[in-house]
Parts: C-alpha cells; structure tokens; sequence
C-alpha cells in the first residue's frame, strides 16, 4: 500500500512537471497594443461576419465573453441582429478608445429590409474580444432617412493634432459637468419646496398679510423687495443693481448653496 503511494505521488508530480514544460514562457514584450486601426479592423470583422450570419468569422473570444443584446445577455450568434437578415448602410460612426481598448459602431442598418439605428460596442482584451454590447430600435420616421443618410463629417474625421484635449481635461469637464447637473437638481428642489411652503404659509395668512400691509404702503415695498431677493437666490440669478438687492441676494444665495 506504502509502495502504491509513492507510485502515485511520483505520477501526480510528473503529470505536473509536463503541463508546467508545456506552457509558454510569459513575455510582455509579445503582447502588442491594440491601437486605434486595430480596434477598428476587430470591430470591422465583428460586422462582416453579422452580415454573413457566420459566427466562426468573428475575431478571437476570450473564454469568458460576455454579450448582451438591448440589455438581455445572450450568446454569439444569437439575437435580432444575428438571426435576420441584416445590411450595412452608407450611414455609420466609428468610435475608438485605445486606452480602454473599446471601440464602438453607431449606425443605419437594415433588418429585415426595414431601417433599424443600432449601436454595437467592443471591449477588446489582448487581441481578444471580452464585451460585446448591441442595441437596435427600429420605427424610423421616413423623414428622418434624408438624415441618416450620410454623417457629417465633423463626427467621422480625426480632428487635427492642434486641436485636440488631451484625455485628462475631458474627464474633468465631464466631472464639473456631472457636479453641476447635480447642483442644479438641488437647487431646483429646494426652490420648489421653499414655494411650495411660501404658497401655504401665504394662503393659510392671506387676510392677515393684506390687512397688515393695506395699514402702510412701505409695508407692501418691502414684502415685494423680500419675494424678490427670495426668488432670485433660489433660481440662483446674480442682481447688479441696485446695490442693496444684490448683497442680500448673495448672501441668502450662499446660505442656501454653500
């Protein structure tokens, strides 16, 4: 029994030792990037061999692939755009991203003769496709044809070197633009709730706030100077002049929105 062990423990560390022999040498330096051409050549080959309805014309899968179809995963192969009959347009957007190694098609198809819009993006990993994302919605309006005919040229042509941002920028306008449609909701919920509760306090009091200011003409100057400044900080309107509305303005304007 002892003997038998020692047999299999020799076996099993063989066995090892041949698959460890048999695997490749890791070397970085063999990995090559994926730049835009070669996005866009991985993207290309996906297309054609939708069209052709040959899933083994696909560029290389990662084992893992993941792919989705108007949000429903499904596998290669499968789907409206797989399994109709589907044709390329003269209408279509290409988009590349080497840093994140995505690239993405927007376009006019044909499916089933009828004018679909769809979108397909790549994620490709390695030289291997690991995403794939389609969407399609079809009913286009026939007027709208004339527009989907040919793309304007300012979303198909590389824009010169001089005038390009660099990456770093556009993620930072993309974020004080994010904070900003955040800040504008705040703003605009809080407006309404401070209206909505001006609104009550001034039905609930209405007779007494018109008796108070029918005693004095001043009075109703200064409640409709105080409705005002109040409505200007909460749509958050700056007030030049006169001197005196534009400082209590900002000021009730930085309490509100620190």
């Amino acid at each position: 029994m002892k003997t038998l062990k020692l047999m299999s423990a020799a076996s099993l560390c063989l066995a090892a030792a041949t698959v460890m022999a048999q695997e490749p040498v890791w070397n970085a330096s063999a990995i090559k990037d994926c730049d835009r051409a070669c996005l866009v050549g991985v993207l290309d080959g996906y297309m054609n061999a939708v069209f052709k309805k040959d899933p083994k014309a696909v560029p290389p899968l990662s084992i893992d692939v993941r792919m989705t179809e108007n949000a429903a995963q499904i596998d290669v192969g499968e789907g409206v755009l797989w399994r109709s009959k589907t044709e390329p347009t003269s209408f279509k957007i290409i988009v590349a991203d080497r840093v994140t190694g995505e690239v993405a098609f927007q376009g006019r198809l044909k499916v089933q003769g009828r004018d679909t819009l769809a979108a397909v993006r790549l994620r490709v990993d390695r030289g291997r496709i690991i995403e794939i994302e389609q969407l399609h919605a079809g009913g286009i309006a026939p007027q709208a044809i004339e527009l989907l005919t040919t793309p304007r040229a300012l979303l198909t042509e590389d824009v010169p070197v001089s005038q390009r941002v660099s990456r770093d920028v556009m993620f930072r306008v993309e974020v004080l633009v994010r904070l900003e449609r955040a800040r504008f909701r705040r703003r605009l919920i809080l407006t309404m709730a401070v209206a909505a509760a001006a609104a009550v306090l001034l039905t609930v009091n209405a007779q007494t706030i018109a008796a108070w200011m029918a005693m004095d003409l001043q009075r109703g100057w200064i409640v409709g100077l105080g409705s005002a400044t109040a409505i200007f900080a909460l749509a958050g309107v700056s007030v030049e002049a006169p001197y005196g509305p534009a400082v209590l303005v900002r000021a009730l304007g930085r309490w509100l929105y620190p």
